[in-house]
């Protein structure tokens, strides 16, 4: 993934309001910092949604479109 990709919310549990995104799709805005959860390397990735804003989320919460 890198900006500028179209991204689907595949998941999400952490972030106020990342359950309500799930199904939307957005676009990426900026990558964060890569770290390890559970064993696999992740990272962060901030998408912006026309109507919700910028949202924070795992590589892992994301699919591309």
């Amino acid at each position: 993934m890198k900006k500028g990709d179209k991204v689907k919310v595949i998941g999400g549990r952490n972030e106020v309001g990342q359950p309500t995104l799930i199904d939307k799709n957005g676009v990426i805005e900026g990558l964060g910092t890569k770290y390890v959860v559970k064993g696999k390397e992740t990272r962060e990735v901030f998408v912006n949604f026309l109507y919700w804003g910028t949202h924070l989320f795992n590589d892992y919460h994301l699919k591309k479109i």
